[in-house]
């Protein structure tokens, strides 16, 4: 609508009328206004957009755009009523943004994609590294016609290179989660307490040729930042390498069968295997004796609390250590290396006094209040930084541009991917 004023009083012009005026300009007029390619008649709506469903999903019982629309709806016509309604949810007085643009509903921590389209990851150790296990109902609108082929997992915030990650997805018609192997953990930063990420489909041929040039597991081993690995065994990984280790049990052969089924090997189980062989055999075998930590794995005999409680902690630690049984669980994983310290297993065990456990929860209590801050703000630093860097290549001439311009007229000055030292 317009106002246009008129002595001392004012009406109202409708956007249709407004419209048929601008129409019968000519474009000598529209041009000596200062429109070339345009009209002004352009800039009025004849329809209104509506977004689709998904972009309008709402925290709270209703949308406000939602509710804009079915304004719109039954006051078609009543064009003060809808203008009124415009500005009472927009707030046409007030600084903040409170419905905020398209883009704005989609991207960022509070858009679609990093709020609501994630799948809850958890850990399935009997899929391949270079697998991820996907739930039959997801194939559809995925688009995942077999298994092997190429998905991109991505975990947010994406501030690595290993944020986004090639798989050949395995489709796992009873699961109601996605799976993928504990090992690739690190390269995402994830764990299973509950994180989520985010799944693409490689439908085009150039697609499923980057994937599998570029973002393939075997490809984002090493990390370009500092030449570490980022994909390797953890936790109960290590645990049962160890018990393999220290285990010296004899096999029957129908075991020895059972333990290679789950592999895509074919061996001569009548000839004497190599080392490799043997630990892909047995290790779904020792993965079965590695059960949860009871109560009882941490338990300590009655006999050495007194002496514990009244002792100081290195010795409280040592007595607990020898007391404990060394073939539990929790005892496995801390001599193995993969998870752990013997002092976590001496406080579980015998406990803490009141004065230690005071100056733990305040140790605690300060930890998780600067991990929740400065993870924040590190994290949302990083992310700035690296968005507009996105547009920045290494040409084929070695050079490092950004569109016509160039950064770097050698990678890093040395030429060197970090990757492949």
């Amino acid at each position: 609508m317009c106002l246009v004023d008129k002595k001392e009083s004012s009406y109202t012009i409708s956007a249709a009328v407004l419209k048929n005026m601008f129409s019968v300009l000519s474009n000598d007029q529209i041009r000596f206004i200062g429109y070339d390619l345009l009209s002004p008649k352009d800039f009025i709506m004849n329809h209104i957009p509506v977004v689709p469903n998904c972009i309008r999903l709402s925290s709270g019982l209703e949308d406000s755009l939602a509710r804009l629309y079915g304004s719109i709806l039954r006051n078609n016509g009543n064009a003060s009523v809808v203008y009124k309604e415009y500005c009472t949810i927009i707030g046409k007085d007030s600084f903040e943004d409170n419905e905020g643009s398209l883009m704005n509903r989609i991207s960022k921590k509070q858009g679609t994609f990093r709020r609501y389209i994630l799948a809850v990851i958890i850990p399935d150790p009997n899929i391949g590294v270079d697998e991820v296990g996907i739930l039959s109902s997801f194939c559809g609108n995925l688009k995942v016609q077999k298994d092997g082929d190429y998905v991109l997992l991505n975990r947010q915030p994406s501030l690595q290179r290993m944020s986004l990650i090639a798989f050949r997805a395995r489709i796992l018609p009873d699961s109601c989660t996605t799976r993928i192997n504990p090992s690739v953990c690190p390269a995402f930063n994830a764990d299973f307490d509950g994180d989520e990420m985010n799944i693409f489909y490689a439908s085009s041929y150039p697609s499923k040729a980057e994937c599998d040039v570029l973002f393939v597991v075997d490809k984002c081993i090493l990390s370009p930042q500092n030449s570490m690995p980022t994909v390797y065994a953890i936790q109960d990984t290590v645990t049962r390498a160890f018990m393999m280790y220290k285990m010296n049990k004899l096999l029957r052969r129908s075991t020895l069968h059972d333990c290679i089924m789950v592999f895509h090997i074919h061996l001569d189980i009548t000839n004497i295997h190599t080392s490799r062989d043997l630990i892909l055999m047995l290790i779904k075998l020792i993965s079965n004796d590695i059960s949860p930590i009871a109560i009882e794995d941490v338990d300590v005999d009655d006999k050495n609390v007194d002496v514990i409680l009244n002792n100081i902690r290195n010795i409280s630690q040592r007595l607990v250590v020898e007391s404990v049984d060394k073939n539990n669980p929790l005892f496995t994983m801390i001599e193995s290396g993969s998870k752990g310290s013997f002092v976590n297993l001496g406080q579980i065990s015998s406990l803490v006094g009141q004065q230690w456990y005071f100056f733990y929860c305040q140790g605690c209590r300060e930890g998780l209040v600067n991990t929740g801050v400065n993870t924040f703000d590190a994290g949302y630093i990083q992310r700035r930084i690296s968005k507009p860097m996105q547009d920045i290549t290494t040409q084929y001439d070695g050079t490092v541009r950004d569109g016509t311009d160039i950064v770097q007229f050698c990678y890093g000055r040395d030429n060197s991917d970090n990757s492949k030292i």
